[in-house]
């Protein structure tokens, strides 16, 4: 449990000073915040496009259960084909094929099972990505526009005193 204390504190730390780099960021260059903005609508673009591509392939669990099912209805053929021919060896021998065949689909399909899981990793990160950029473009589109509002209301000195002398002009004329 401290260990998980520790780790949080540390990643709140790190996001402190990832959001005082960024903030500072947007005040040097504030068109950065536009183009992190674009880069996660680019990243949520490949992230719905690698979902539409992995999900087209199908689940490998679905493929194995319907193998599965495949083998025990061959071996109810077989054994059917049995009864009318009264031939064990032929029997015995799809029988050892089939079992053959049952033990490839839990040893051959490690690796069918670790891709899927590697995509379905893949696609979480780029969803992940795709909404901090949107995130951190946005918010540093709204702290480039309050700072602008900002210099917008407060006029600078030197227009004041413009303004001021434009005042006692109308008010003492010479």
């Amino acid at each position: 449990m401290l260990v998980m204390i520790v780790m949080f504190v540390l990643f709140l730390v790190l996001a402190l000073v990832v959001f005082q780099y960024l903030t500072s960021l947007f005040k040097i260059f504030p068109k950065v915040s536009k183009v992190i903005e674009l880069g996660g609508y680019f990243l949520l673009l490949v992230s719905v496009a690698w979902a539409l591509i992995t999900n087209s392939f199908g689940d490998t669990q679905n493929y194995i259960t319907d193998e599965k099912l495949n083998i025990l209805w061959q071996f109810e053929g077989d054994k059917l084909r049995y009864l009318e021919d009264q031939d064990f060896d032929k029997l015995l021998e799809e029988h050892n094929q089939l079992v053959s065949n049952w033990h490839y689909l839990f040893t051959g399909t490690e690796y069918a099972l670790y891709q899927e899981s590697l995509a379905k990793q893949i696609s979480y990160w780029l969803v992940a990505g795709s909404t901090i950029f949107i995130a951190v473009g946005r918010w540093g589109e709204i702290l480039n526009k309050k700072v602008n509002e900002n210099n917008n209301k407060i006029p600078s000195n030197r227009k004041r005193r413009r303004h001021m002398r434009k005042l006692n002009k109308k008010r003492f004329p010479s």
